[in-house]
């Protein structure tokens, strides 16, 4: 069972004295900026939400119980994009979003979960697995339905729970069910692969010294996981080698958040940088979507490599992958360039480039091993791009 080591007010005063940390665990966030109200007129109780994986600038969100079998899609300004059927499944009290890796290596998935209990008297829970589609941010609106999806049922090990957080390890592709009732919440995993066709009982992992929790993720990269409730945020900073449940065991410290009339959804954005919040709308408020973001870095590298000139307009795509990805970028002029993968402590793992190439659109593939050949590490991994010109950095992540 999980013990912090320091009391939550202990822990909202250190973060009120010193910026929290966050994704990189170097910076805090600034207060909420608005980013528009949300203009899907059918989103009125969005409890979920969650950055898309494939398309940059797009979020997901879904209703709360008693609606369709629908999922909302909407860009980073609250425009409405699209209305997507999810094909066979039935909303019973569906309550978080989360997206990520899943069976097939390449693709994103949307996982939705019908994980809410009020009561405590449904036995077995229900989330919803579909291959992610394509969004253009700028679309006008469709509507549409999502086939191919598959359904992982499960039970909880310690008897019947209303929850209301569904979160996609990308590392791993363990989801993660976190209670909302109880005055010290319970977490619980579903290892990867999660059966498709037989119920599952969840691993209990953890029990958190906080209550009412209504929402939470996990950073793309795997190293920053928010919960979230009515009144406060929370945040982990988590560190390749451990398990959600081993980051989850140190004390959290609160980040910004200013309370909605009924905040129930939480999303990292896709370059786990700046997170979003929106609400349900009670009494017909209507809902804004909000970003809470980090203040500019002075620069941006791997750990121990010191700053870099800018952040690098390469394209690691996909990321998170298991086996095989590339990092694309563009030569203005042609150059003598230099493709250099680090660790996240800023040991040299892979020089995957060091010759001279003409102008253009150039790629360059990693298999996920080092320069003896051997396989690395899950986890989060930099890389440097060098020419005559400057140094341009990004990352990728590494998932096994």
């Amino acid at each position: 069972m999980n013990r912090w080591l320091l009391p939550l007010v202990a822990a909202v005063l250190v973060s009120m004295l010193a910026p929290a940390a966050a994704g990189a665990c170097g910076h805090g966030f600034l207060p909420r900026a608005d980013l528009g109200l949300l203009q899907a007129d059918a989103l009125t109780e969005a409890s979920g939400l969650a950055a898309s994986r494939r398309n940059p600038g797009v979020l997901w969100a879904q209703n709360d119980s008693g609606d369709l079998n629908r999922v909302f899609a909407l860009n980073d300004r609250g425009e409405h994009l699209g209305t997507y059927t999810i094909a066979g499944a039935t909303n019973r009290d569906w309550e978080d979003v989360a997206v990520g890796p899943g069976p097939e290596p390449g693709v994103t998935y949307l996982y939705i979960g019908d994980i809410g209990d009020n009561n405590a008297v449904h036995d077995l829970k229900y989330i919803f697995r579909v291959p992610e589609p394509h969004v253009d941010p700028e679309q006008a609106p469709i509507d549409t339905t999502l086939s191919d999806v598959e359904t992982i049922s499960f039970r909880y090990p310690d008897g019947m729970r209303d929850a209301e957080t569904l979160m996609l390890d990308p590392l791993t592709s363990d989801l993660y069910v976190v209670s909302k009732r109880e005055p010290a919440v319970r977490v619980y995993r579903a290892p990867y692969p999660q059966p498709v066709g037989s119920t599952m009982t969840l691993e209990f992992v953890a029990s958190l010294a906080i209550s009412s929790v209504v929402a939470g993720d996990i950073s793309p990269g795997g190293e920053g996981i928010l919960l979230k409730t009515y009144s406060q945020v929370f945040y982990w900073c988590r560190n390749a080698a451990q398990s959600v449940a081993d980051a989850i065991a140190a004390a959290p410290a609160a980040v910004p958040y200013t309370p909605e009339p009924q905040g129930e959804a939480i999303a990292w954005d896709s370059n786990g940088r700046d997170y979003f919040t929106t609400s349900e709308e009670p009494a017909g408020i209507q809902a804004h979507l909000f970003v809470y973001r980090r203040p500019p870095a002075v620069g941006v590298g791997s750990p121990g490599e010191g700053a870099a000139t800018d952040e690098t307009d390469a394209l690691p795509a996909p990321s998170p992958f298991r086996s095989e990805t590339e990092i694309r970028y563009v030569l203005e002029e042609p150059a003598h360039t230099r493709l250099v993968l680090y660790s996240a402590g800023g040991r040299a793992v892979r020089m995957l480039l060091d010759a001279w190439q003409e102008a253009g659109e150039r790629r360059a593939h990693w298999d996920g091993c080092d320069d003896a050949g051997r396989p690395v590490p899950a986890g989060v991994y930099y890389y440097a791009l060098e020419t005559a010109h400057g140094v341009r950095r990004g990352r990728v992540v590494l998932a096994r």
